[in-house]
């Protein structure tokens, strides 16, 4: 399903393509490092990216276990 921000996921996948040429699998194995690195880049501003990610379905589990606490 594409997310009702989006116009096209082209423009992301050739993006994608470029980080991985650049960092190659050092993003993956250490995401910590990689989220530190744009939020130096990007400051405030990469908290607002996550309004354009399609929310994932795991998500949806774990606020519904936070809800049940109550």
């Amino acid at each position: 399903m594409k997310h009702p921000n989006s116009v096209s996921t082209k423009p992301a996948a050739g993006q994608a393509e470029r980080l991985f040429k650049a960092f190659g699998p050092k993003l993956t194995r250490n995401p910590e490092v990689f989220a530190m690195a744009l939020e130096e880049a990007f400051g405030e501003k990469v908290f607002a990216l996550r309004a354009y990610l399609p929310q994932r379905e795991d998500e949806d589990e774990d606020e519904e276990e936070e809800d049940s606490d109550f």
